[in-house]
């Protein structure tokens, strides 16, 4: 099996490229262009993760960094799923699925086998773009090209305190603590794509505010009770089940509070976020395992800051147990989109 080559990257080398000429873009694409590369000048401080819309591409980066990546654009998340993991052996403990940061060169052989893996290289972009894929298209990227750079460092950096945005939220848009939703229910949804009768629910047992948290394993026959460690094999997401109407606003803040513990008995589970504008959904470039930052840390505020244009917004989180212990899992509560 070939490996990916690993090369030293300084602060001074940039792996994000692009093209001088824009050609027939519009003025909009050209500012929100020169924004972002305004942006890569300094890292990220101001929130866990930024996304920026440009043209229909989401760019994305993480806390500490100043590059940015491009994340997977997917129709269905479940059929997303069922892809990227098909080549998975628990047996063996060869998960394929499980996503890695890398800087990819873009030419006649990668970008259309990018596009098939979600991500649309925006004209504009030259030479070579970061990444957020798994190990599975990694693997097909590696059987065209071998000059593929592993970003193993990439969002890892810790933050020492909760985050505030540049721009101050003006106004509140929407806001859930779970005191009276039910999930599922007919605010939020459910899925499990996997063999375990269980997903996420509204529970009392433990909450950052209130009365109420969500918890990724408690809604279902084969689920655990709330407090104890969640069950194997599950593929479960929760998402709203209706969009928020963000036209009428820019600059938006979604922040959550979460507990997360997938550690005690050495796991390989973890959760990843999608975010949806109406039209796309987005995979963030942030997910969660054990060897997360936070992981075990108890309660701790989540920030992302998305600019440029999002009619609509929604969120999912989806949780994957990979049946190699068990443990906390994971609550959310007091959701915020300002």
């Amino acid at each position: 099996m070939k490996t990916i080559k690993k090369i030293i990257v300084t602060s001074a080398f940039s792996i994000l490229y692009f093209n001088n000429v824009l050609f027939a873009q519009d003025v909009t694409v050209i500012k929100q262009y020169e924004s972002l590369l305004e942006n890569q000048k300094q890292p990220l401080l101001s929130s866990d993760e930024e996304l920026m819309m440009i043209d229909g591409s989401v760019w994305s980066r993480n806390y500490g960094e100043t590059e940015y990546v491009l994340t997977p654009t997917v129709a269905d998340k479940a059929k997303y799923r069922a892809r990227i993991k098909s080549l998975d052996n628990k047996t063996l403990n060869v998960i394929k699925s499980n996503f890695r940061f890398v800087n990819v060169p873009i030419n006649s052989l990668t970008k259309p086998l990018l596009e098939t893996f979600g991500i649309k290289v925006p004209t504009y972009v030259n030479n070579r773009v970061n990444v957020f894929l798994p190990q599975i298209d990694i693997d097909l990227l590696l059987s065209a090209v071998t000059d593929i750079v592993s970003l193993n460092e990439y969002g890892k950096k810790v933050k020492t305190q909760n985050l505030q945005p540049k721009n101050e939220p003006t106004a509140v848009i929407y806001s859930e603590g779970f005191e009276t939703a039910t999930v599922p229910g007919p605010s939020y949804s459910t899925f499990n794509n996997a063999s375990v009768n269980c997903g996420w629910s509204d529970e009392s047992c433990y909450k950052h505010s209130g009365s109420w948290s969500v918890w990724c394993s408690g809604n279902g026959a084969a689920c655990n009770a709330c407090g104890n460690d969640y069950v194997n094999n599950m593929d479960a997401q929760f998402y709203k089940t209706s969009n928020i109407n963000t036209s009428s606003y820019q600059n938006l803040t979604f922040t959550w509070w979460m507990d997360y513990d997938f550690n005690n008995t050495g796991t390989n589970d973890v959760l990843y976020k999608y975010w949806d504008d109406g039209t796309n959904v987005s995979l963030s470039p942030i997910s969660y395992n054990s060897s997360s930052n936070y992981d075990g840390a108890l309660w701790k505020q989540h920030t992302a800051t998305f600019s440029g244009v999002w009619p609509q917004f929604n969120f999912a989180f989806d949780f994957i147990s990979n049946s190699i212990g068990t443990s906390f899992g994971v609550y959310i509560d007091d959701i915020q989109l300002s």
